[in-house]
């Protein structure tokens, strides 16, 4: 189009003034054609081709919105898909219970032969005999009884209560007696803090079991020292002290063996007269034993 425009423009020039051109061509008259700038002006191709172009972006445009509306629908879809798998409950299989199988086996009988229940109290069905305290024995307990500290204890409270009237005696031992029931015990206090019943009460300790109870007598059948706590003050109207201090300083008494539920065990009392250094008889001491501990060291050969 431009360079149509230029061509129709010299033709136009020439036709119309050929004369002029003739007589000066002495003095030739320069024509500058200046050449039309190109830019702003498209030819038909090249617009069809813009346009072209801008139909194809517009296109592309369209397919890429297409596939990303496509995206966010599925994306949509399986968030909605994992809410609802997070939401089912599954329930669990059926349990299958197993089946057992029964075999029968013939087995001949057992022969068991009845044997008799042992005592709910442990009580042996034999006493263990009191012979088991023999000579060995009553050496041990001599071992320990005949030392200042029993011999002195004794002395010393002969000389305390000598002469007491019997009447005397029996209120110490009911004073003893209800000091058992009560919290207030001046008396067993301090007969049980005493030297001698301190002795005793390791004497006792050291034997392992084999001594369970022990207590020490004056001329008047009253506790000067003991292991334990007894039922009474005064023992002066029982066989442990009639047969013994009475009897002179060498009388030896070994009572019947008794069973003890509480501790399940046959247990008897070893009774001995005590003398002092020149030979007298000054008092008494009771011994209990644990006749079936006793037992058991004799038969493992043990003293």
């Amino acid at each position: 189009m431009k360079y149509h425009t230029i061509f129709l423009s010299l033709l136009t020039a020439i036709f119309l003034f050929p004369t002029a051109s003739y007589a000066q061509e002495e003095q030739p008259v320069n024509v500058d054609i200046v050449p039309q700038s190109n830019e702003g002006i498209l030819t038909a191709p090249e617009e069809e081709m813009i346009e072209a172009q801008e139909d194809a972006v517009e296109v592309k445009e369209e397919k890429i919105q297409e596939v990303v509306d496509v995206k966010v629908e599925i994306q949509k879809d399986a968030v909605e898909v994992q809410e609802e798998a997070q939401v089912e409950v599954v329930e669990p299989p059926p349990v299958v219970q197993p089946v057992k199988a029964v075999v029968k086996v013939d087995v001949a009988p057992e022969i068991i032969e009845e044997k008799e229940a042992p005592s709910l109290t442990g009580e042996l069905e034999e006493s263990p005999s009191k012979d088991l305290i023999d000579s060995s024995v009553i050496q041990s307990i001599k071992a320990f009884v005949d030392t200042d500290i029993v011999r002195l204890s004794i002395e010393n409270q002969n000389k305390k209560y000598n002469g007491m009237k019997e009447d005397d005696i029996i209120k110490l031992d009911q004073k003893w007696r209800a000091e058992t029931k009560s919290d207030i015990q001046p008396i067993i206090s301090s007969t049980l803090s005493n030297p001698l019943s301190s002795y005793l009460t390791r004497v006792q300790a050291r034997s392992f079991g084999l001594y369970t109870e022990m207590f020490a007598m004056d001329s008047n059948g009253l506790n000067v020292g003991q292991s334990n706590i007894s039922s009474d003050y005064w023992q002066g109207d029982e066989a442990k002290f009639q047969k013994t201090y009475p009897l002179g300083p060498k009388a030896i008494f070994i009572d019947e063996p008794e069973y003890d539920e509480n501790l399940a065990i046959w247990r008897t009392q070893a009774n001995l007269s005590v003398a002092d250094k020149k030979g007298q008889v000054i008092g008494a001491i009771t011994v209990e034993v644990n006749l079936t501990e006793l037992q058991r060291r004799k038969a493992l050969g043990l003293k």
